[in-house]
């Protein structure tokens, strides 16, 4: 008799940044066999007391997942990551200080990088003790191949017969610009209350992102001016308020700021894109679409130098406005480079041959942890696990009730809000016919926002 595969579970913390990409995995694991769980992160959380042991895939191994990880693992699961985050990001001390817990690294069977740039970095951490670093790529870049990119085809369409041909302006500003006030980066004032740096590294981070965020905000009705018959989205980061956006916009009738679905649909239905230092540069290198990086305010300790090295970098409005014109006006059929190429090399594997996905849910598959998830935990850990879980449902529920905690329902219901089971099979038949591949792989409804997806 066959044993079963153990079910992989799949948490999404930010819809539109990660729901796709991961529906995809989900359906590559599902046609190998795994019954696979999929759901908005915190709805998942809530009810992790109630899914049959398995592999639990981490979004990133911040300090944040220690308590969730010791909760896993007593009730029987085993974890892998990968960093959703670490693709793009601000220097290694800061990175590890950040986002890097060794706490929550021993507790990983397996992670799983971008890149080589992105393993060699966690090799060199303090605390690193030996976790298995596997060279994967990620889906989101998947979705970006030829042959799926066509999965947001009827979005695109939809983007143009709303807005034409555009310019898109991706913000990440979320140090500066939270949607939650209260995660916002204090600024370092000097004695008169003004704007200073303080000489800390995240007193002068948030005294450098405040000041280019207020550049981005001149700069909206400066380009609008600039390209009066050509309209403009500006899109805010999910993480940020877009009331300040829609304050820099008003009275510029060619603006529109819209922060809703993927920004891959969005990618390839502009003309170019304008960004500081954001991974949107890079899936519009891979989506064939030039990136214009403004650099009004620059800085060797703070600008991220791997989307910019893939961008035509302007230093003031007017070499903004010089590098825009050109692919709004009479587009080139070339807009990147070889160097841009050989340096995309050392951050991303996977961009051609085997699917991340593929190469994930095989090494998952062909790895020691799918006899250790199916062996049976002790008493003990599961009563343990199971009250502990209990607890933190309990805890986080009523944190949910407390405006301004990034627990608050109102901002969770902002970082997934919401879809349906027809909507997920909708997904489903389309990457059906996109890739030829997961016929009969259905999903059903567990509950709001979660799915158990397979193959029967």
């Amino acid at each position: 008799m066959i044993t079963p595969l153990p079910t992989l579970i799949v948490p999404v913390e930010m819809q539109v940044r990660e729901l796709d990409a991961k529906l995809l995995l989900a359906c590559v694991a599902a046609e190998k066999g795994f019954p696979v769980v999929l759901g908005a992160q915190t709805r998942l959380h809530l009810r992790i007391h109630s899914f049959p042991r398995g592999i639990y895939l981490a979004k990133d191994i911040r300090a944040s997942r220690v308590r969730m990880f010791k909760i896993l693992k007593r009730l029987g699961h085993q974890i892998v990551a990968w960093d959703e985050e670490g693709f793009v990001r601000y220097p290694s001390h800061y990175y590890f200080k950040t986002r890097v817990c060794p706490r929550a690294l021993k507790e990983v069977a397996m992670f799983f990088a971008w890149g080589p740039d992105d393993a060699e970095l966690l090799e060199r951490h303090p605390g690193y003790e030996g976790t298995a670093i596997m060279q994967t790529g990620n889906p989101r870049v998947d979705l970006l191949r030829d042959g799926l990119r066509g999965f947001f085809d009827q979005d695109v369409r939809m983007l143009r017969q709303r807005f034409g041909h555009f310019i898109l302006i991706n913000t990440n500003f979320g140090h500066a610009n939270h949607y939650l006030p209260k995660y916002t980066m204090k600024i370092p004032l000097d004695e008169s209350g003004q704007p200073s740096k303080d000489g800390t590294w995240e007193g002068d981070l948030a005294f450098h992102r405040n000041a280019l965020f207020n550049r981005f905000q001149d700069m909206v009705p400066k380009l609008a001016r600039a390209f009066p018959q050509k309209t403009i989205i500006l899109r805010p980061h999910p993480s940020e308020n877009t009331a300040v956006w829609e304050r820099a916009a008003s009275g510029c009738s060619n603006v529109h700021v819209v922060q809703e679905g993927s920004v891959l649909p969005w990618l390839l239905a502009c003309d170019v894109v304008v960004h500081n230092g954001c991974t949107t540069a890079v899936e519009g290198f891979l989506a064939g679409r030039p990136a214009v990086t403004y650099r009004p305010i620059v800085s060797k300790r703070f600008d991220r130098h791997f989307p910019d090295a893939l961008s035509y970098n302007a230093f003031d409005l007017d070499q903004l406005v010089a590098s825009i014109a050109p692919f709004v006006e009479n587009p080139p059929g070339e807009v990147h480079t070889d160097d841009q190429r050989v340096h995309l090399d050392k951050h991303l594997v996977s961009q051609d041959g085997d699917l991340a996905c593929e190469r994930i849910v095989d090494l998952i598959h062909s790895s020691p942890i799918i006899g250790q998830a199916q062996r049976p935990a002790s008493t003990m850990n599961i009563v343990t696990g199971w009250l502990h879980a209990r607890g933190r449902t309990v805890e986080k529920s009523i944190r949910s009730l407390i405006p301004g905690r990034k627990n608050w329902w109102k901002y969770e219901k902002h970082r997934f809000s919401g879809t349906t089971v027809c909507e997920i099979n909708r997904k489903i038949r389309l990457l059906e016919d996109l890739s030829g591949r997961f016929e009969g792989v259905r999903a059903r409804r567990i509950s709001n926002d979660i799915f158990h997806i397979e193959r029967p």
